[in-house]
């Protein structure tokens, strides 16, 4: 015992005499610093510096001074002209978007260079059509002098056809007679009574018959006019429908032609702006598996234009949200202003209706800018940022979650376990007067998430023991109980959702 208290003894006096040593020799580099240091302040006072460097230096300071200031004022009135410039770009901007607007264009230059290049082609298209309608106009004349003389021919034929129309008449009334004649000619007169008789009866049931042959006549031909007036109408309000479905489909279009309304709804349209695509990328079709045009076809027939516009509708609502409830035009100046009031400075929030929609821009220093391309260009730079955690900062993390909380769980764990096992071995000597006894039994709770039984089985080892693919799994699984609690109440503290995530207290349940 005295021979281990000297040893420490020993130790002790030898670290004291170390620290000691290495004080000294921290004062000994002290002192030659200060010596190096007194040395030179001796030369310099025994070899003071010529004064005409001081002044040549105190006269460059001087002009330096001078021409910052000068350079700090054309600065001052540069950045004067580019916040006028700024401010005048953003006004050219705002009303070449607002004529842009008005006239259906877009506002991207290679959107206005496409526009240009089918003006150019449409352009070029009228001429032709123009020298096509030239040579018609050539040939119609002509057309017009053949089309008279058809005419002229055509009336001749008609009343010739008038003419012989009589003389046909009676040499068919002849004819008749002629044949009537040559069957009686040898024949008795019995059968020329019976055969005059028969003709009697023929006409007699002809006399008959044509009465209910004209009245059917008559119904038939009302019905005729009613089904042709019956159809005549449903053809006026077919149009009229028509035309209502066109000019609501053409509203429909210029909605989505309108700047930020296609990525604010989660629809884009590719290169060629044909197709309506969803934020994945991917092609929105109809129920036939054709994609979605947004373009008009005006030159094709009525019927297709309205089963063009009946697949993008569906285009349209199938790449939209769930419908929900109308917001009035108070609740959207409310959440106008709430936004505006909530923008950090630098932003500024601007409202206006295009076509009965309203749209809401966010200005900066650059010009006016859709919310969702602001929205996609903050979430990537949180999505960035994100990614620029230091790996030390993971370590720090995971160090955290896999070490001291990782530690304690597994330590209350093990500590609720041993505890249950102490209860049942003092209830197993515990018996009723009937003989009965109780045990407790602890277990993770039925329809518990795999989650957590994954967490209780890596928790109940300690951390020493853990393998480094156990330990990033356990931060895994905490990490994701973490966030799932900090979405369920993003407005509690981190404090709350660490205890909120991992409460083990209920994860298990107790039965006797």
């Amino acid at each position: 015992m005295r021979a281990r208290t000297r040893r420490r003894a020993l130790a002790d006096i030898d670290r004291r005499l170390s620290d000691v040593q290495d004080e000294l020799e921290w004062h000994r580099h002290r002192l030659r610093t200060l010596t190096a240091h007194r040395d030179q302040v001796g030369g310099t006072l025994r070899r003071p510096p010529s004064a005409r460097g001081l002044t040549d230096a105190w006269a460059r300071t001087a002009e330096a001074e001078r021409a910052a200031e000068s350079l700090a004022s054309q600065a001052s009135t540069l950045a004067r002209g580019a916040q006028q410039a700024r401010a005048r770009a953003v006004t050219v901007r705002r009303e070449t978007e607002a004529t842009a607007s008005a006239q259906n264009l877009p506002v991207d230059p290679a959107a206005l260079d496409m526009v240009r290049l089918d003006l150019g082609r449409l352009g070029q298209g009228t001429q032709q059509l123009r020298r096509r309608i030239r040579a018609v106009l050539s040939t119609t004349e002509s057309h017009r002098t053949g089309r008279t003389d058809h005419e002229r021919a055509q009336s001749a034929r008609r009343e010739a056809e008038a003419d012989y129309a009589e003389p046909l008449g009676r040499l068919e009334t002849a004819r008749r007679t002629v044949r009537a004649l040559e069957d009686v000619l040898g024949a008795t007169e019995q059968e020329i009574l019976a055969r005059e008789a028969d003709a009697k009866r023929r006409l007699d049931a002809v006399g008959r018959q044509l009465p209910p042959a004209r009245r059917d006549r008559a119904e038939v031909h009302d019905l005729r006019v009613r089904a042709e007036e019956d159809e005549r109408k449903r053809r006026e309000t077919l149009a009229a429908q028509e035309s209502e479905a066109l000019a609501s489909g053409s509203s429909l279009r210029t909605a989505l032609s309108l700047p930020g309304v296609l990525r604010a709804t989660g629809l884009h349209t590719d290169a060629d702006g044909k197709a309506v695509t969803d934020t994945d990328g991917r092609t929105v079709t109809d129920a036939d598996g054709r994609p979605a045009n947004v373009p008009d076809p005006v030159h094709h027939d009525v019927r297709e234009r309205i089963a063009a516009l009946s697949r993008l509708i569906d285009a349209v609502r199938g790449g939209l949200d769930v419908e929900r409830h109308d917001l009035s035009d108070t609740a959207l100046l409310n959440r106008h202003t709430e936004l505006r009031d909530q923008l950090s400075g630098g932003y500024d929030a601007t409202i206006e209706e295009q076509d009965g929609i309203k749209l809401c821009r966010l200005v900066d220093d650059r010009g006016p800018h859709d919310i969702a391309q602001v929205g996609e260009r903050v979430a990537t730079e949180a999505a960035e940022a994100r990614d620029r955690l230091t790996e030390r900062e993971r370590e720090v993390f995971q160090r955290f979650l896999t070490g001291e909380v990782g530690d304690h769980l597994s330590a209350q764990v093990l500590a609720a376990g041993a505890l249950v096992a102490a209860l049942n071995t003092s209830l197993a000597t515990v018996r009723t007067s009937h003989g009965l006894g109780v045990t407790l039994d602890w277990k993770l709770a039925d329809g518990v998430e795999a989650d957590v039984k994954a967490a209780v089985d890596l928790l109940r080892s300690p951390s020493g023991l853990r393998t480094r693919e156990q330990s990033e799994r356990l931060r895994d699984v905490l990490q994701r109980r973490i966030e799932d609690a900090r979405r369920a109440d993003p407005a509690a503290g981190y404090a709350a959702h660490l205890r909120t995530a991992l409460d083990y207290r209920t994860w298990f349940t107790f039965t006797p």
